[in-house]
């Protein structure tokens, strides 16, 4: 092909789907380094799955908003939000006619756009994928979408060589799957380079809190805030910092449970460069969440994961976190044996990160240039 051919060769189009929080951040540096290059035509696809915590993100990320959302997602449940999306998706799909399309993680969003690239025929490149636990109940129903995700792509971006294991036993062929770090890792360098917040810095040391895991809904939820009230209750000079979740159940057991106790604060969720900061300064983590799985090992911050089954075990081998489970007795003693154990607590803080070295997004971008 001569210089000139090459100049006038249409751009090869991508649609990016995502709209939940944690896909946004972990998208964010593939987002901006492909519009920064402009190697391609791209278009990102907001569907709303968090409507109220997206807007934040898109200001603290530089990403241009997007009109065109799916909204009204309260009390739906899974079939109808698949549904929804459905209708949303597919006449922006057919409108830009794309050459590939971009999707991140497990969430209903994701999948939806997986079934809807299937059914036109369209290539689907998923990040972050081969995470497993293989229990559909556990996360639900994340284990769900990602299976299902995986059987639907094309191309596969592996964070690790673990997760790469699983799509090649699940007979994926090897020739499509890439193992490139995690997308998260480029997102938490840029903002700890251009962070000069201090929230959380304080002479009163704090343990930090996530809890919003479906699953663990109803009396699992109200087990696990007994267990941190008496965990608070215990430890008068330590601060419990809980940034809720913006789901009503978790807020109105959150509320009534673990806010009589004084040294638990409860926040509104946090914009995403204070929440690292948050993460940063604390003295260690307890939380069932997916990506401060991957974040808190970065952070050398250590943290224990009250959930019974993990997608996410390479920071458990390494030591960096622990997987406790939801029982009262098991989240104490771990948690007061980091209180009180200097060695413990350090052997955690100290614990190699698995996910990557901040070039993940550079990765994907040099594979999308050849398979493209």
């Amino acid at each position: 092909m001569s210089i000139i051919e090459e100049l006038i060769r249409p751009k090869k189009k991508i649609i990016m789907v995502c709209g939940s929080r944690p896909e946004i951040i972990k998208l964010a540096p593939l987002y901006h380094k492909l519009t920064k290059n402009n190697l391609f035509d791209l278009k990102l696809c907001l569907t709303g799955q968090h409507p109220d915590l997206i807007p934040p993100l898109l200001k603290a990320f530089n990403i241009p908003d997007n009109k065109k959302l799916l909204t009204n997602w309260n009390n739906l449940d899974n079939s109808q939000i698949l549904n929804k999306l459905k209708q949303f998706l597919t006449p922006i799909i057919l409108d830009f006619n794309p050459d590939l399309i971009i999707v991140q993680g497990d969430t209903s969003s994701s999948f939806c756009a997986a079934i809807v690239a299937a059914k036109m025929k369209i290539p689907l490149a998923h990040i972050e994928a081969g995470l497993r636990t293989y229990d559909f109940k556990a996360p639900f129903p994340e284990e769900i979408n990602r299976q299902n995700i995986s059987k639907l792509s094309k191309w596969h971006f592996c964070p690790t060589d673990d997760n790469k294991a699983n799509l090649l036993k699940e007979g994926i062929d090897p020739e499509t799957i890439f193992v490139t770090g995690n997308t998260v890792i480029d997102t938490l360098k840029t903002v700890l380079k251009s962070s000069n917040n201090t929230e959380g810095l304080s002479s009163v040391p704090y343990i930090l809190i996530t809890l919003h895991r479906r699953e663990s809904h109803g009396s699992p939820l109200r087990k696990m805030l007994h267990t941190l009230a008496e965990l608070a209750s215990r430890y008068p000079r330590i601060n419990f910092i809980f940034p809720m979740h913006p789901n009503p159940i978790i807020t109105a057991a959150a509320t009534e449970i673990i806010s009589p106790q004084p040294n638990i604060i409860l926040k509104k969720p946090t914009p995403y460069p204070e929440f690292i900061e948050l993460m940063k300064n604390a003295f260690f983590i307890i939380s069932d969440s997916g990506g401060i799985q991957e974040e808190a090992p970065f952070l050398n911050v250590p943290l224990l994961v009250l959930r019974e089954k993990t997608e996410r075990m390479e920071a458990v081998k390494t030591g960096a976190n622990k997987l406790v489970g939801t029982a009262h007795d098991k989240i104490l003693d771990e948690a007061c044996l980091l209180i009180h154990n200097q060695k413990y607590y350090k052997d955690m803080k100290n614990a190699a990160n698995p996910f990557g070295d901040g070039k993940a997004s550079d990765r994907i971008i040099e594979t999308l240039m050849q398979i493209l």
